[in-house]
């Protein structure tokens, strides 16, 4: 490959013919502009410089981003980085009986990862004895036990934001009925044969007994621990019965579980009870110095 050279003065270009004191010649290696390496470690900081310098943007039917309340236009190709916050669940609506439970769900999707917090007549719930928060993956649950007549009526809502977008809300109301029998609507769910705190051997089948009426007929849901079981996993079963059936039980299976008996009349909650899984015992001879001692011993399958 030839290299051609060539110096300009005054937008002329000299050929080293015209003055014998011009020559030409390269820069001095010592004078010579140090070389810039975009390296691929460079342009993800200059990514993430991007995105940290434009923050907080809604969406718009445009090529770019606009952000009001600052005026800063981010370009499209920042987007990648961002996704502002959409609800996957909402809250619904709850009656249910005084002295028992009310449990709403909030979940939300989006980048950075939502953060979602709860709010009673627009003022914000931090927790307490009666008011729970508990974090579940993608969401939040709020659980209010035991529910007070009159006292926890009121609009509910779930509030979810991050930095690429604006706040989102969903609220739901809170009916609490008198726990006086008598006084319940035609229909309301309740309960024919509630769970009982059981035991399982590891890997056998448990089964929570579950039998609810109603009008309409009642969907049944079960809670572990105060959060929803997870009927992905196909070890559960929720039985046409309402029962729930765990197969091939693990110490993980272990917890306090309740039956959620739910239609459109109202929504009632069985009594907490707990699952124990537990391994098999053996009796085994340790023998020490000719003294034979019994001991007790867990075994663990697989």
């Amino acid at each position: 490959m030839i290299q051609v050279a060539g110096w300009y003065i005054t937008s002329r270009v000299f050929n080293g013919n015209t003055d014998s004191r011009m020559r030409f010649g390269g820069p001095s290696p010592s004078l010579a502009p140090a070389p810039v390496l975009l390296t691929p470690l460079i342009l993800l900081l200059l990514a993430a410089a991007c995105s940290l310098v434009n923050a907080r943007p809604p969406c718009l039917d445009s090529e770019e981003f606009y952000y009001p309340h600052t005026g800063v236009t981010r370009p499209p190709w920042c987007d990648h980085f961002f996704n502002p916050p959409q609800f996957e669940e909402k809250p619904r609506d709850q009656r249910v009986m005084s002295d028992r439970v009310a449990s709403f769900t909030c979940r939300a999707t989006g980048n950075p990862e939502p953060k979602i917090q709860w709010r009673k007549n627009n003022r914000r719930i931090s927790g307490n004895a009666r008011f729970i928060v508990l974090q579940v993956p993608g969401g939040s649950i709020l659980r209010i036990e035991p529910v007070k007549y009159q006292r926890d009526e009121a609009e509910y809502e779930c509030v979810v934001e991050n930095a690429a977008g604006d706040t989102i809300r969903a609220s739901a109301k809170l009916e609490v009925l008198s726990d006086d029998p008598n006084s319940l609507p035609n229909g309301f769910p309740y309960f024919r044969t509630e769970p009982k705190t059981k035991a399982v051997e590891i890997d056998h089948t448990a089964l929570l007994v579950c039998d609810a009426r109603g009008n309409p007929d009642p969907n049944i849901t079960w809670f572990k621990d105060n959060r929803p079981v997870d009927l992905t996993n196909p070890r559960y079963t929720v039985l046409r019965s309402g029962s729930l059936q765990i197969s091939t039980s693990t110490e993980e299976d272990g917890g306090k579980y309740e039956c959620v008996a739910e239609n459109n009349v109202g929504t009632a909650f069985s009594n907490l009870v707990s699952l124990y899984v537990r391994g098999e015992y053996f009796l085994s001879t340790l023998s020490t110095s000719g003294v034979s001692t019994f001991c007790l011993r867990y075994l663990r399958q697989g």
